[in-house]
């Protein structure tokens, strides 16, 4: 019987295990089941984070700034699970760092729209 309560809590476990990223006017934030990481647009260290060098990476790693005295630290944003192309994330996430007057449109069609034509023509 413990066995039984053992499996299907770990299936409840791993199936709400999914990460989720929530993109908006302020910041991104990574919503994972034990803790959510929030950065803001200003905070993000220039041209980054790169394309991914593979076709399905674990993870992009996003350098960000807390404060202009300290060094910049790595965070490593899982792509694994998401549903979402690498490539297109860290397009994404440069675009709307280096653009803080595109960040007002997000998550609206118009800017999804541009923001893929624009992405096209980057590959």
């Amino acid at each position: 019987m413990l066995a039984l309560v053992f499996l299907v809590a770990a299936m409840v476990l791993t199936g709400q295990n999914r990460p989720e990223l929530v993109l908006d006017a302020d910041a991104f934030t990574e919503r994972r089941l034990i803790a959510n990481f929030r950065i803001r647009w200003d905070q993000l260290v220039p041209g980054g984070p790169p394309p991914p060098a593979r076709r399905r990476p674990k993870a992009l790693t996003i350098y960000r700034r807390v404060h202009p005295a300290y060094p910049a630290t790595p965070h490593r944003m899982l792509t694994r699970r998401l549903n979402v192309d690498p490539a297109f994330l860290a397009y994404t996430i440069r675009c709307y760092a280096e653009r803080p007057d595109l960040r007002s449109a997000i998550g609206t069609p118009a800017e999804s729209a541009r923001l893929q034509a624009a992405f096209a023509t980057q590959r």
